[in-house]
This record gives structure tokens, sequence and C-alpha cells, in this order.
């Protein structure tokens, strides 16, 4: 009965410790197994139950248990830090892509609210540069307007000072030519003084004015010189605005006063549409024609007291 029970523990030792080696010979069949199986604990827990004086064979158990639980825990990990990882990936491609597939709807929120606020930024930088811009190129303008206003004032009074300085000449001129052709040298006078000139020329406009209408040969007459001068220094001084009136086809001048002319002319401004008929009777009216003759020195007497 002993010899018996001996040879079974035997046999059952050696077979034990022929699939202790298989398994240490192949240990890649087990490399895929993810999870134990629940019923080996409990043959495991049997055999050593059975299997008392194997020290051996329980070491070499306990740390497959174990050597296998740690490598399912770290397979476990890191299948959990890939899908994580991959879960990020996806979840930044979608965002990247602005269509979001497994996202919660605060996030989904916060990240359209940043959108937004990103547009409004850029759409509000944007229209602060163009409004920059644009006041930029308006100051340049008025600035360029202004410059030329002063540019066309500054030419304007160019112009007129021009014109004034021209008229003022020409006026000296006029002047200067009466008063030389108004010489005495008829009379063997050779020149006279730029006194005895001025009060010359003022005797010619004095009698002008005071005789209101008068034949043109006796104004050349009186001041002995040649009528077409007469008449020729009497259009200049008409000209420069010392006198006024007109020459009629009798070969008389009437002289018209300042107010006289703006008598008539506040007439025709009244009455509106006027003919010649009319004009010519209302200014004999209004312009007096009756000669004021002023008694003034003559010629003669005016060279002989200077």
């Amino acid at each position: 009965m002993d010899s018996t029970l001996f040879l079974i523990v035997l046999v059952f030792c050696v077979l034990v410790l022929v699939g202790l080696g298989y398994l240490i010979m192949s240990p890649s069949t087990y490399k895929g197994i993810t999870q134990p199986n629940e019923n080996e604990p409990i043959i495991e827990d049997e055999i050593l139950n059975n299997n008392r004086g194997g020290g051996l064979a329980r070491m070499n158990i306990r740390n497959r248990r174990n050597n296998q639980t740690t490598t399912t825990t770290t397979t476990e990990i890191i299948s959990d830090e890939s899908s994580e990882e991959i879960s990020d990936d996806e979840s930044g491609v979608s965002s990247s892509s602005g269509m979001p597939k497994k996202m919660g709807t605060k996030k989904m929120e916060k990240l359209k609210r940043k959108e937004e606020k990103r547009k409004n930024n850029e759409a509000l930088a944007h229209f602060r540069e163009e409004t920059k811009k644009k006041q930029e190129e308006d100051e340049k303008l008025q600035k360029q307007k202004r410059e030329e206003q002063l540019e066309k004032e500054r030419l304007q009074r160019e112009e007129e000072k021009r014109i004034q300085e021209e008229k003022e000449r020409k006026e000296t001129e006029a002047y200067n030519l009466i008063k030389r052709g108004m010489s005495l040298e008829e009379e063997g006078e050779s020149t006279l003084s730029e006194q005895q000139q001025n009060n010359l020329l003022q005797q010619f406009i004095s009698y002008l004015k005071s005789h209101k209408m008068v034949l043109l040969e006796d104004v050349a007459m009186e001041f002995n010189i040649k009528t077409m001068d007469a008449i020729e220094r009497i259009k200049s001084l008409d000209k420069q605005g010392l006198i006024s009136g007109v020459i009629d086809d009798r070969g008389k001048f009437i002289y018209i006063s300042r107010d006289e002319l703006e008598q008539v002319a506040k007439f025709i401004n009244k009455k509106g549409r006027v003919n010649i008929e009319q004009i010519a009777y209302e200014s004999n009216k209004l312009i007096d024609l009756n000669s004021k003759v002023i008694e003034q020195p003559t010629i003669q007497e005016d060279i002989i007291k200077n």
C-alpha cells in the first residue's frame, strides 16, 4: 500500500516537472494572455495542497502568477495611455478642423466663444487700421488744399500788385506827357518849371469843368495848342478819371460830373427798359449845361507870377 502511494506521487511529480519545463522552454505561449483564468488559482491551490513537498513547484507557480499579473497590469496601463493619446489626437484634429466629433458641450461652447473673440479682435484691428489710413489721407488732402489756396492767394496778390503798379506807371506817363505837351513853345518859352506845368494842368481841367460845354477849338486857342492835341489830352484825362464827359459830332466837349452820371444811372435802373430819346430827354433835365465860368488868371499871367 505504501509503495503504491509512493509511485503515484512520484509519477505526479514527474508530470509536474515536465509541465514546468515545457512552460519555461516556451514562455511565448502566455504573452497573449491579458486576463488570468478564474479556475487556474483553484487548480494551483489544489496542486499545492496535494503536493506540500514540492517547494520548487510552488515557487515557480507563484512567480509565474506574479509575472502574469504584472504583465497584465502593464499592458492595461499602456493600452489606456495609448487610448488617451489617440483620443487627444482625434480631439485636436477635430478642433483644428472646426468639426468636433466627441466633445463636451461646455468645451464646444468655450471653443466657439474663443473663435468668435478672435474674429472680433481681427475685425476691430482691421477697422482701426482702415480708419487711421482714411484719416491720414483726409489730412493729407486738406493740407494739399490749404497749400493750393495759399499759393492761389499769393499769386492773386502779386497779380493785383502788378496791375496796380502798371496802372500807376501809365497814369504817371500820361500825366507827364500832358504836362510836357502843354508847353508854351509857340510863345517863345523854352521850358516850364514843374510847378508851372502842374498849374497849367489844373487850369486845363478847371476850364473844362467850369464851361460845361465848350468848343474844342476854343480850348485849343485858350491853351495855345492844336485842336487834335486838345482832343487827345481830354481823352487821356477821361481815362485817368480826372474828368468825365463826351465829345459830340459837332466838335464840342460836354463835361458831366460824377453826381450827374449817378443820377442818369439811377433813372435807367428805375425805369428798366428805356430808349435813346428817353435817356436824352432825362439827361437834359439832370445834366446842367450852363457855364459856370470862374475868373482864373491867364496862362501868361500865371507864368509871370511864377
